[in-house]
């Protein structure tokens, strides 16, 4: 039996390991239902790591530089900070680089500030430094053990054995805020305040930095997926395509799939036909469904060509999917009257775009601004 516990520790890292392994190695589509639930998180790898050591409570701690603080998750998933400093054991743990392992929190006189209150005292606690080589990023903290007995060695190997992804899951927690952020001031600066599917358009090809892009809107009554292209001239050609699973876009809604593509004219599932009516050349694709409430597919979004000629990065996905529930509100408001759907280019942006001071269309007059 105490075979089998050992190794469900390091069960658990080679199914974390599976995980961590870059999307290329998974092929070019992942499922978009159950990518949130299937991601390496700091909230999932603390309650993992409080199963496997059989503790309370855990918190995985990361060092924020701008104030100069450390952030965690609370029981709700609630975002919450605390001082950097020695009052607190975590901050102790990373200001000193130092494992403290305290039997007895009663007799430590130390830490002024108890964290996670409201969930009972802490009796015994463990708490190790996580590290980028010589940099310590964050801290891991394990509290009240199952028989009141202090943290086995046992558990402190458990704990460094997850530093390696802990410092992968903060990476993707720190993406997914700076996108939030991001997103977040890009819909700001709206002065009118309306949210529309030409400028979402104009603000994601903005800020993925992508040549081009469009938000592609499912007609459900006539099976359809209708969307504005732009040719070489500079004119817009409302293109109508059927929803199709054998296309990227149609395989994206289909299938409820992100799908990123290094080289389209060697990816079967790329129609050429919409490259030789607009004279454009697609070289890199990606492609994030967007669902209504109920999780039915209302359309999709998708980026084409990077700024340097590489697959579209994580980040960039992180910055799409903080753009779906805009784009959700926008296509259902909009499902009784498409209109045009913008698709604009960075040449395009200075005249049309709402970042800019200076206009050539007249908002009140294009169906697209309403």
């Amino acid at each position: 039996m105490q075979l089998v516990h050992a190794f469900r520790v390091y069960a658990q890292v080679g199914i974390l390991n599976f995980k961590a392994r870059p999307e290329a190695d998974r092929g070019v589509h992942v499922d978009a239902a159950s990518m949130d639930a299937k991601e390496m998180d700091v909230g999932y790898l603390s309650e993992l790591v409080v199963e496997l050591c059989r503790a309370q409570k855990g918190f995985i701690f990361m060092v924020e530089d701008a104030p100069k603080r450390l952030s965690y998750l609370d029981a709700a998933k609630s975002e919450l900070y605390i001082e950097l400093s020695e009052n607190t054991l975590p901050g102790h743990v990373v200001l000193n680089n130092e494992t403290l392992n305290i039997p007895d929190c009663s007799r430590e006189r130390r830490f002024a500030v108890e964290i996670g209150e409201g969930s009972g005292t802490n009796r015994q606690t463990l708490c190790i430094p996580v590290c980028d080589a010589n940099t310590v990023l964050g801290a891991i903290q394990i509290c009240n053990s199952h028989n009141g007995e202090p943290f086995a060695e046992s558990c402190v190997e458990v704990l460094q054995a997850f530093r390696p992804y802990i410092l992968v899951a903060m990476k993707n927690h720190r993406d997914k805020l700076k996108a939030h952020r991001q997103v977040r001031d890009a819909i700001e600066s709206r002065a009118d305040g309306a949210m529309h599917l030409g400028y979402l358009t104009e603000a994601v090809v903005e800020l993925t930095r992508a040549q081009r892009g469009s938000i592609l809107v499912l007609e459900k009554a006539t099976n359809e997926l209708r969307f504005l292209a732009t040719k070489e001239s500079g004119e817009q050609e409302e293109i109508r395509i059927p929803l199709n699973a054998q296309s990227v876009s149609g395989s994206s809604i289909v299938h409820n799939e992100i799908i990123n593509i290094s080289n389209c004219y060697a990816d079967d599932r790329f129609d050429r036909t919409i490259d030789e009516k607009t004279g454009f050349k697609s070289r890199q694709m990606l492609c994030v469904p967007v669902a209504d409430q109920n999780g039915e597919a209302i359309g999709t979004i998708q980026i084409i060509n990077t700024e340097n000629g590489l697959p579209f990065s994580p980040y960039v996905f992180e910055l799409l999917r903080a753009f779906r529930p805009f784009i959700q509100m926008a296509i259902l408001k909009r499902n009784s009257d498409f209109g045009k759907l913008l698709v604009a280019a960075p040449s395009e942006l200075a005249r049309i775009s709402s970042f800019s001071n200076h206009r050539s269309v007249d908002p009140s007059k294009d169906p697209v601004f309403q």
